[in-house]
């Protein structure tokens, strides 16, 4: 015959095996949906971030056309970021000055770009104040401009030559 007290042991030990039974990881259809979703959002973030889509889309767009401009200084934008060293002082983005002529018309631009864009560093080491640099325009608001900063387009390779 077993008493009360016995019967609530019974009844707590066969909860605690369901609660540990429970407690561990089930991945249903759903879930693995759920964090798939998850990790594909994540890599297209990061895609979005660091390739050039604007570049691409106004190079490929019958709107826009090109010229050659003239870089007037490139500024480095620094602030504080913090790593596993403590804060630090480091490079966060580029400010861009360059101007270009377009139907007699002088356009001053100024262009900040952040430190995620894959050609950045490349673009900032090869050209320097007074080169020429590509510029894409909107052939009907010439005002509205883009800096082709892929030093690997035909433009940057021909004035590699001629340096």
């Amino acid at each position: 015959m077993t008493t009360k007290y016995q019967k609530q042991q019974k009844k707590y030990k066969e909860e605690e095996k369901k609660d540990v039974e429970n407690s561990l990881i089930h991945f249903d259809k759903k879930s693995i949906i759920h964090i798939t979703l998850f990790f594909c959002f994540i890599i297209i973030g990061y895609f979005a971030i660091t390739i050039d889509f604007q570049g691409y889309f106004v190079q490929h767009s019958p709107n826009w056309t090109t010229t050659v401009g003239q870089v007037q200084s490139i500024d480095e934008i620094v602030g504080i970021e913090q790593t596993r060293a403590g804060n630090q002082i480091m490079t966060i983005g580029y400010k861009i000055k360059y101007c270009y002529i377009i139907n007699g018309i002088k356009y001053e631009q100024k262009y900040i770009y952040g430190k995620t864009k894959t050609n950045l560093r490349g673009f900032v080491n090869f050209v320097k104040s007074l080169d020429n640099v590509e510029i894409y325009y909107e052939k009907k608001d010439p005002k509205n401009s883009y800096i082709n900063i892929d030093i690997n387009s035909d433009f940057y390779k021909k004035e590699k030559v001629n340096k």
